[in-house]
């Protein structure tokens, strides 16, 4: 499992509900230092640790763990083409002249997932 791409989307998540990684460890009753482990993918979570702390960012275990879970919800696709509606109109890789790391960053997924979506959607 990338622990890692998981943390940054637990980052990503939290900081679109701006909130700072102490507000986060207080609603799900953790310490700061936990959740910067766990952000920076250096510890995996107790499930129950998990689904608080996506319950808390009111976000899916789908959009958290979108490269670890095969076969995922419908919901993930519906989260993907909201997050890919927001966007203003040009594509994110032309945004970033092609530069598909930066534009994966841009719509919070990591660079395989972006790879493996404009595959399946022909992007």
């Amino acid at each position: 499992m990338d622990l890692k791409a998981v943390g940054q989307r637990i980052k990503a998540a939290r900081e679109a509900k701006n909130l700072t990684q102490e507000e986060l460890a207080a609603l799900v009753n953790l310490s700061p230092t936990h959740v910067s482990v766990i952000e920076r993918g250096l510890k995996v979570t107790k499930l129950d640790t998990f689904i608080a702390i996506a319950n808390a960012l009111d976000v899916s275990a789908d959009t958290l763990l979108i490269d670890v879970v095969t076969h995922s919800v419908t919901g993930v696709t519906n989260e993907l083409s909201e997050m890919i509606e927001k966007l203003p109109k040009e594509k994110a890789l032309e945004r970033n002249n092609g530069n598909r790391k930066k534009a994966a960053e841009e719509l919070g997924i990591s660079d395989r997932t972006l790879y493996r979506k404009i595959n399946k959607y022909k992007l």
